[in-house]
């Protein structure tokens, strides 16, 4: 990994092509359980990173999930 990287930001959006809100700001964290989402939904995530001095990176792909209640 880069020795200047800070942590990374993770955004989540309604469309593969549309506004993306940052959800999460990730220092250390591999994992994030996002709470603020419907169920039956279909929510697209991108994840930027950032350094020391701020300086994002693009954005990634765009996978998109549908959420299922756990039985």
């Amino acid at each position: 990994p880069d020795k200047d990287l800070k942590g990374v930001i993770l955004f989540r959006g309604k469309s593969g092509t549309g506004i993306y809100y940052p959800v999460t700001s990730m220092m250390k964290k591999q994992q994030y359980l996002d709470t603020h989402v419907k169920y039956q939904t279909k929510y697209f995530y991108k994840i930027a990173a950032f350094d020391r001095s701020n300086n994002r990176s693009t954005f990634n792909a765009a996978p998109g999930v549908v959420l299922q209640k756990l039985k």
